[in-house]
């Protein structure tokens, strides 16, 4: 405008003399924002997609207008009207499922992330659940809608929750028919070698089969000093050249520790909840420097049945299984029975002759463990042979009643 200044002069004069209120434009792909005399705004935002000029991120801007003309904007231009960049960055507001939200299950959560210094008002958020259960049969958890509205398509039922967010706050809701008594599962990894003076990164994988994964917490302690661990999350949406694939119900961070010098003892925790508030914890202790621990061959078979379900450190496998594991403790446990071709059988002991579903096997060489099973007693049917007994007594006295009266007329 400093080059055609009676054009501008023309354009302000008309702008008071209507008392135009708002003038939006665009095309210049920076935030501008001017109050003239205090009651005519000009207003452009960076863009939400496209170049941007630097220093600039992708955003936005909120504007009400009542009916008489008034005019409020969002908090973000609001915190600082002469601030470049007081308008709201795209990627502020993130939600996910925990599960596939597409009307196969009978629970499906969600997470409603506002980083946004106002309140997320009105939102909507959909769910789709298993039709093989009643509407009725569905209940919110951990945070109510302030309404919703349901419908019932080929897919199942539809529930369109509205909800409202604080600012910079978290919302976990839950629509669930059935209930979720599991724990989630947590299995670790580290990323590379443990060296001195060498970040150590952990791929964390947490899963819950039920309501699904929650939060997870991560923390580390050298030297009685406990220090929480930042756990960004990998993206839920994975991606090869054929498709894109939603990974339910695991979860997957990754936790990066500083280097630390040779021999410190580290003593790493994790923590997962679920959507239902159940709890599981990992332990394990690393030293620095020291070389990793040795590993043995443990080899689980079932007999007289095979491809029986099991549950190592977390993870189901089922037998014959074979793999290599750290020395150590490892959790394994079994089912008290099973059913195979509709034949039940009950669980009996270990080989080792441990009779727990549930132990913890210390792994200090090559090991060989077979669950032993065997069938269920079949319930007894027909007559029982007391009452056979019986039966055949009371004949025999009869036949001899008659042949002693037949021996007697005689």
């Amino acid at each position: 405008m400093k080059n055609n200044l009676n054009e501008t002069r023309v354009f302000l004069r008309l702008v008071e003399e209507y008392d135009v209120r708002l003038i939006l434009a665009g095309h210049v792909h920076q935030n501008v924002f001017y109050a003239y005399n205090g009651r005519h705004y000009f207003v452009t935002t960076g863009p939400c997609g496209g170049s941007l000029r630097e220093g600039g991120f992708p955003g936005y801007k909120l504007i009400w207008i009542d009916n008489k003309g008034n005019l409020k904007f969002d908090a973000n231009t609001m915190a600082d009207l002469s601030d470049d960049m007081n308008y709201i960055p795209v990627g502020n507001v993130i939600y996910y499922y925990s599960q596939a939200n597409d009307g196969t299950k009978s629970a499906v959560s969600a997470a409603v992330i506002n980083n946004q210094i106002q309140e997320l008002t009105d939102a909507r958020l959909e769910f789709v659940v298993n039709s093989t259960y009643g509407i009725d049969d569905y209940d919110f958890y951990l945070s109510q809608p302030d309404s919703y509205e349901t419908f019932t398509n080929v897919n199942g039922h539809h529930f369109i929750a509205h909800i409202d967010v604080p600012p910079r706050s978290s919302l976990f809701i839950t629509l669930a028919a059935t209930s979720d008594t599991e724990d989630p599962t947590i299995n670790v990894e580290v990323q590379g070698e443990i060296k001195e003076e060498t970040p150590i990164l952990f791929l964390i994988e947490a899963s819950d089969a039920e309501w699904g994964v929650k939060t997870v917490e991560a923390s580390y302690t050298i030297n009685r000093e406990e220090t929480a661990l930042e756990i960004p999350n990998v993206n839920f949406l994975k991606v090869d050249k054929d498709r894109m694939i939603l990974d339910y119900p695991t979860v997957e961070y990754l936790a990066n520790i500083p280097g630390q010098p040779s021999g410190t003892l580290l003593h790493l925790v994790i923590k997962a909840c679920d959507f239902a508030g159940n709890w599981d914890t990992y332990e394990a202790n690393f030293t620095i420097g020291s070389p990793p621990p040795p590993t043995h061959v443990l080899s689980v078979e079932s007999t007289p049945i095979v491809g029986v379900s099991f549950n190592i450190n977390g993870q189901s496998q089922s037998t014959p299984y074979c793999a290599a594991l750290d020395e150590g403790n490892h959790k394994i446990s079994v089912q008290k029975e099973i059913t195979v071709n509709g034949i039940t059988y009950i669980f009996k002991r270990w080989s080792d002759e441990s009779t727990n579903t549930e132990r913890t096997i210390t792994l200090v060489k090559d090991t060989t463990l077979t669950i032993e099973y065997e069938k269920a007693p079949v319930a007894e049917t027909g007559i029982p042979l007391w009452q056979i007994g019986i039966i055949v007594a009371a004949i025999a006295v009869i036949v001899a009643v008659i042949v002693f009266k037949t021996r007697k007329q005689s």
